[in-house]
């Protein structure tokens, strides 16, 4: 059975703090820890897309070793 939460999956997320006296929002980096990629982002959006992103790219990489494996 795969792993429920499988390790080329995990991802550390680093909020930015607001300076003094700023409002808060949603700023940051994300890593995808098992590539070490990072990515800044700036809002949720931002940081929900990138995420997507980075699976889009896990998926292209597994279809690519799927098919190596089948050869």
């Amino acid at each position: 059975m795969p792993a429920l939460h499988p390790a080329a999956c995990t991802y550390v997320v680093r909020l930015a703090r607001p300076e003094p006296g700023q409002p808060r929002r949603l700023a940051g980096r994300v890593e995808h820890v098992a590539s070490g990629r990072r990515h800044d982002f700036d809002d949720g959006a931002a940081l929900l897309a990138l995420l997507a992103r980075e699976q889009a790219c896990l998926d292209v990489d597994d279809a690519a070793t799927d098919l190596d494996a089948s050869r």
